[in-house]
This record gives structure tokens, C-alpha cells and sequence, in this order.
């Protein structure tokens, strides 16, 4: 397997290829992976950009940005109305508000680690990516509370 970090225009592009996959990755993008391709054939399973990648500030509009690739959804799809405290509710944008925000990352081994902290939730998270045999695994957790 290789990770290979080099730059595409203003962004940190991290391309991970092992046997017939191969996956890319814009971490100050929201973790965003902007493609995932059968090598062999170059079949590309998602979407192309239909906008220019830029970045988005925190509670953007979805909409407003390129929809392609892979995009993290976290804590919701749609725009909807959260309950934080029995008296209290937020709002939520529409896809959550994780993509908007970059993400650090690091590579160890044959693994690349994304990883942030939630603004609205006390929650850190962590993506952990490899190519295990001939396809990509992806989890996703929270790996500790966020400290205030």
C-alpha cells in the first residue's frame, strides 16, 4: 500500500492506492474524498466536482459548496431542530456540521488517521482509512470528549 501527501491547487491532497483501489482525500476540505477508483479500469465510483473545492466556514450552506465525492453527514443529513437541554433546541445545518470544518490528520503505517473536534457537541472524532486487501474500510468513532 502507499499514501502519498503532495497538494492539489490550495488544498493538502492524501492519495491512498493498494491493489486494483485507490482513494483521495482533502482533509482542510471536511475529510473530503474526492474519489475512489477501480485502478485497473479507472472506473470512478463518485461523483466529479460540479463546483470549484473550496473552503467553507463553520454553518455554511451545503448547497452552497461542491456536492460531489464523499462528504461526512454528522450529526444529520438535513437541516432539522436538535434538542440540547430539555428547554433548549439548535438548529442543525443541513448535512451536520462536521464538512465544513477541516480536519488534522496524520499516517501511520498503512492507515491515514483524520481526526476533529465537533463545535456544537463535546465529541472528538477520528476516521480511521486504509485499504485492507482490495477494499477500502473506513470507521469512523469518538475517541474522547472534547475538553472545555
Amino acid at each position: 500500500m502507499s499514501i502519498n501527501v503532495d497538494s492539489m491547487g490550495n488544498f493538502r491532497r492524501i492519495t491512498l492506492e493498494k491493489g486494483v483501489v485507490g482513494a483521495v482525500f482533502l482533509p482542510e476540505l471536511g475529510g473530503k474524498m474526492i474519489s475512489l477508483v477501480r485502478r485497473a479500469s479507472r472506473g470512478e465510483f463518485l461523483l466529479p466536482p460540479v463546483r470549484e473545492y473550496r473552503r467553507a466556514t463553520y454553518g455554511a450552506a451545503f448547497e452552497e459548496f461542491d456536492t460531489s465525492g464523499f462528504d461526512e453527514c454528522l450529526p444529520t443529513v438535513a437541516e432539522c431542530q436538535f434538542l440540547v437541554r430539555p428547554t433548549r433546541e439548535q438548529r442543525l445545518r443541513d448535512h451536520g456540521e462536521v464538512w465544513s470544518s477541516p480536519w488534522e490528520y496524520e499516517i501511520a503505517g498503512e492507515e491515514l488517521f483524520l481526526f476533529r473536534a465537533w463545535h456544537l457537541f463535546a465529541l472528538h472524532l477520528s476516521q480511521e482509512i486504509t485499504l485492507a486487501g482490495e477494499r477500502p474500510c473506513h470507521r469512523l468513532r469518538n475517541t474522547e470528549p472534547r475538553r472545555q
